[in-house]
């Protein structure tokens, strides 16, 4: 993927893919749609937190396991913090409501990590 694709349109493509997934499921349609919307998705997060993972071993080489405890604690507790934001979401605003959301969140980390990381070095912020 890296060699045909480059990191941005891989961070682009795990947005997008996800944000679809999290759209179709948000609509409560048939089984077999939900299941290619959720291996969509775990394409899409696949492509997305692998892309972190490697950049993150090259952000501070000097720290380089500090670097990484600290992607894997953001890793978990956003996971964490996604169950209780949805769960509120779902309760106050509905399945479509709460995926749709969701949807639009992921999007958006998908193309702000694909503006930001294929930036030069030298113009990345510090």
């Amino acid at each position: 993927m890296l060699r045909r694709l480059g990191i941005g349109k891989i961070l682009l493509g795990g947005g997008f893919f996800a944000g679809a997934a999290l759209v179709v499921l948000g609509l409560g349609g048939d089984w077999k749609l939900d299941a290619v919307a959720l291996l969509l998705m775990g394409l899409g997060f696949y492509m997305l937190h692998n892309t972190f993972q490697a950049q993150v071993t090259e952000v501070a080489p000097g720290a380089r396991a500090s670097a990484v405890a600290l992607h894997a604690f953001s890793f978990f507790c956003g996971q964490a913090l996604g169950v209780v934001l949805m769960g509120f979401g779902l309760r106050t605003i509905g399945l479509t409501g709460a995926t749709g959301i969701a949807a639009l969140i992921i999007v958006g980390v998908g193309l702000t990590a694909s503006f930001v990381l294929t930036k030069p070095i030298g113009q990345r912020a510090r």
